[in-house]
């Protein structure tokens, strides 16, 4: 009988044992996952950050940039022109290429749209790098038909680097200003933007 009771309490004592460590190596499961969880969050944090300090430091060195005197632009119909001379007054000019040819920036041209239909502004033309004619036409008819389009090749400005389409002010002097990027959810930024240049645009809402 005592032999009987002896090894049920070693039995009873090699599971509580069992049930201790797997108990343990769940917590050390979920610790690890939940430090995995951390360590990516910090490292998409910081990621984060570094792009928008490069962001930031692409817009700083934008500023103030000039384009050669001699640009040449094409208008949509293949007729070449001086860009200085389409820019006798200031005007707001989106960079917007091939590579950012998608649907997330169609919030963005929206409120571009409402802006110049509220405060009957032409000011805005759009310059482009299309590769084909196609997306060109496509482009135009989806998103900017309420604008004048240019292609232009190799244009320099250090805000090509980050390939996101932005927006800036420019004269005949072609000098750079004002450099705002466009980026999915930025919409409200977007609006403070244009309300926020309005007067050097010298319009007023309608």
């Amino acid at each position: 009988m005592k032999n009987i009771i002896t090894i049920f309490f070693t039995i009873i004592l090699l599971l509580i044992g069992i049930f201790s460590i797997l108990q343990s190596e769940q917590y050390k499961s979920e610790y690890r996952k939940k430090d995995k969880e951390l360590i990516l969050y910090r490292e998409n944090a910081s990621s984060s950050l570094s792009y928008i300090s490069y962001l930031d430091s692409l817009k700083l060195v934008s500023e103030g940039f000039f384009l050669d005197k001699n640009t040449k632009v094409k208008s949509i119909n293949g007729n070449t022109l001086e860009l200085s001379k389409i820019l006798e007054e200031k005007k707001m000019i989106l960079y917007y290429s091939s590579l950012h040819f998608c649907d997330c920036f169609q919030s963005d041209f929206l409120l571009l749209k409402n802006f110049l239909d509220s405060t009957n502004c032409n000011k805005i033309l759009v310059l482009t790098e299309f590769n084909h004619e196609r997306e060109l036409k496509l482009f135009r008819k989806e998103n900017a038909s309420f604008c004048e389009i240019y292609q232009i090749e190799q244009i320099k400005i250090p805000m090509i680097k980050t390939q996101i389409p932005f927006l800036f002010l420019m004269d005949k002097s072609l000098r750079v200003s004002y450099v705002f990027s466009l980026s999915r959810g930025n919409s409200p930024n977007l609006l403070t933007y244009l309300k926020s240049i309005q007067q050097l645009l010298n319009v007023k809402p309608s």
